[in-house]
Order: C-alpha cells, then structure tokens, then sequence
C-alpha cells in the first residue's frame, strides 16, 4: 500500500507517500555468522556482544558503537557466539525474550567503523534490504505505533517472548527518506537533551554527597573537615530528644483525605494524591496526626535501603499523616532541614536507628516515639545549623528543577514517539 498520509505531529508540512511492508518484505533475518571457535580464540579480546537486557535500557533506540563500552566475549562464551551474526550500521537487534518490558524493544547499530560487534543471546538479529535514514528505525520500532503489533503477539508469564516468525509477519509503514531524517534529527536533539539533563543531576547529586561528607564531622570527631565562614565551635553530643519533642495532637474533623501525607525517600514529604494517584487513608483519618511546615517525620516502614525507616522534615506540605507515624517539633536548638540532611545520609540513619529498633513479626518495626529520639547524635549549634540547611535546600531546589525539566523533556518524546509516526 502506498498513499498520502499525515502523523499527528510533524517537524515541516510533510505530505509523504508512506510505503506498508511486512517486516520480512523489509528486512533479512541475519543467522548464524561465519567464525569458527578457532578464530574467536585467537582474536578474542576484539569481538565483543550487544546484551539483550542492556538493548533500550542502556543503549536507547541507537547504539553509537563508537560511544558505548560493549563487553568483550569471555572465553566461556565462545561456543554461544558463534551462534550470531557479525553486525554493520544499519542492522536492526530486537529483543526476542526477556523476564521485563525490554522484550520486543529494539536497537539500531550505528557507527561500526572497525569494531567486530556480535548480536547476543535472546536477540533477532535484521538487516534491511532497503534505505532507511541512519537512526529511523530504532525510534520507529520502539514507538507505540509499532510496538502494539507485538503485544498481542507475546507468550510466558515471567520470561515473556515473540517468535521470529511472529516478527517477520508484523507489518511496518514508514515515510520518505527526507522526512525520516527529519524525524532523526528530531528526536536525536531531543534524547541529547535528555541525555544533558541527566548528567546535570548527577553531577550535583555527587556535588551534595562530597559536600555532605565535609560539612559533617567524622565518627567520633567533634569539627568537620569543612566550616561556613565564622563558625569554629565543637559540635555537641547530645541525645535527639535535645532537638526535638514529640507532637501528639490528631486531625479530629479538621482534615479530609485530600490533606493526607506520604513520606518518600526521594521526595521527602509529599500529598499523598498528588504523588502517587490516589489516597491510602482507611475509612477515617480522625486519629490522623497534624504535620505543619518544620516538623519531622519518622516513618516506621522498612525500605530496601533503609531498613530502620526514613526521618524527613516538612519542607513544603501541610497535613497529616498514618499514626504509624512519629511526628516531632523542633525544640529552639534544632532546624528540621539540617536534621533531614543528617539522616538523608544512610549510614548516618541506619546507625542511628540500628540499636534502637527492634524487628517484629514480617519485619514490622517495633520503636515507640519517644525511643526514636533516644539516640545520640552530634549536631552543631542552631545557627551553623542553618546555614548548612540553607546550602543543601539550595542544592536540593537545583537538583528538583533539573529532575522536573528532566521528566517533561520524556514526557515530550513520549509523545512525540506517538504521534510522530502513523497506523494504517
């Protein structure tokens, strides 16, 4: 089938003459390479494997293989390579089996030049038979329009895959040659600003974690290695309940479950529908506790790497929170934003709380309010207190911009992937 046809989203006013093939009409199934084990042996350290669970995940729609450290063949592997073929630009690796959403994924090789690079285990190995713009393909074949073929076509619960023959019958329909490098383009400047964001945000998640380490004394130390310009005192040891006292007052009929609270080891205090789509509050929440700005929250839920719970401070929410909860004020010699920077520390958490919880029954936590606050803790006095707190709240307002831009940037190639390219 060829005719005029318009996706919803467009870089010009393209009016393309889409052609519709099946995917065996398009492309040639690559299958077993031509190199005996002997020749793997000798040249072993240049040969090297495309992952199946790396492809999308690691790679994205295109494998620079100029840019990407591939892992060489191990000589254990030898026997298993060579079962695949040797790629070249433009060939196309599908993930055939997987145990997540990888399977039925793709990537398209890019820039060879010299290197020898082998498809690997559970991957479809294609190459074209005719010209599509370098690059078209892998972000074809991993939008929606195309990918809704395979779901249907998919077997297995936990280690899902689609037949090769399942694959070839799929069909594809693709614009002229200028408008798909007009798609590349696009959507490559796109995944470079994506790319940009989010090295930006880890580079200033490393910036806090060096600066965390050397506004904070050692174990045992009474001074950190770095000071803010006119503090020189010792910090004090003291027991938390110094900083902070319990707040026990509950909601009664003031609050409805739209001012519910949750608590994230990355967000930190948040609405609970806003975050997370809806609310988990059981029929009542009169017995919920109030939580206004500058209180501290512990939560008694075991997290994977947090395994005593996580305490935060409410830096931008009011509202309430489960009575499975603690809530605290700060006393007049604690600043809830230093507090949660001390604990957003893991070591610093997990010591602190290790002696002072016990584990129930399915690794429920068993700590009253009052013993999690118990425990010693050195902090400096208020005023250093707060300027270390106002640093990291400005570290932490970068990183949160940058993390925003970062997911409407996917949001818009999301959208893009769906509307740039058409069904039948």
């Amino acid at each position: 089938m060829n005719e005029i046809m318009k996706p919803r989203i467009s870089t010009q006013n393209f009016t393309s003459v889409y052609s519709q093939k099946t995917f065996g009409e398009v492309f040639g199934y690559l299958a077993n390479n031509t190199f005996s084990r002997e020749q793997l042996s000798s040249r072993i350290s240049s040969y090297r494997n495309v992952h199946y669970g790396d492809i999308l995940v690691k790679y994205g729609e295109t494998l620079d293989v100029s840019n990407e450290e591939l892992p060489f063949i191990s000589a254990n592997a030898i026997d298993k390579a060579k079962q695949f073929p040797l790629l070249k630009n433009g060939d196309v690796i599908i993930a055939d089996t997987a145990e997540d959403e990888t399977v039925g994924k793709c990537t398209e090789i890019v820039n060879v030049g010299g290197a020898k690079i082998i498809a690997g285990l559970h991957t479809m190995a294609c190459r074209p038979k005719v010209e599509f713009a370098s690059g078209f393909l892998g972000f074809y074949m991993n939008s929606p329009k195309y990918h809704d073929q395979l779901l249907p076509l998919m077997q297995g619960t936990k280690v899902t895959g689609v037949s090769k023959t399942a694959i070839l019958d799929t069909k594809l329909l693709y614009p002229s040659f200028d408008e798909q490098k007009d798609i590349v383009h696009f959507l490559t400047s796109l995944n470079r600003a994506i790319s940009e964001n989010e090295l930006e945000i880890t580079k200033l998640q490393d910036i806090k974690k060096a600066y965390r380490s050397m506004l904070f004394p050692r174990p045992g130390e009474k001074k950190p290695r770095l000071r803010f310009k006119g503090f020189t005192d010792d910090w004090d040891t003291a027991p938390l309940s110094d900083y902070l006292t319990i707040r026990t007052d509950i909601c009664g009929n003031d609050y409805t479950i739209d001012n519910v609270l949750s608590v994230s080891g990355d967000y930190g205090v948040v609405n609970q529908i806003a975050f997370q789509g809806r609310s988990f509050a059981g029929a009542s929440i009169a017995n919920y506790r109030v939580v206004n700005i500058g209180n501290v929250i512990y939560t008694k839920s075991p997290l994977k790497a947090n395994p005593y719970g996580i305490i935060k401070a409410a830096k931008k929410e009011e509202g309430v929170v489960s009575p499975l909860y603690a809530v605290y004020n700060t006393t007049d010699k604690g600043n809830a934003n230093f507090i949660q920077v001390f604990f957003d520390e893991e070591v610093s958490l997990n010591n602190y709380l290790r002696p002072l919880v016990n584990k129930g029954a399915k690794n429920t936590l068993l700590i009253s309010d009052s013993t999690a606050i118990s425990g010693m803790v050195t902090f400096p006095k208020i005023e250093e207190q707060r300027a270390i707190a106002d640093f990291f709240v400005s570290l932490d307002t970068l990183i949160q911009t940058n993390s925003r831009r970062l997911e409407q940037l996917k949001r818009i190639k999301s959208a893009c992937l769906d509307g740039m390219f058409v069904n039948e």
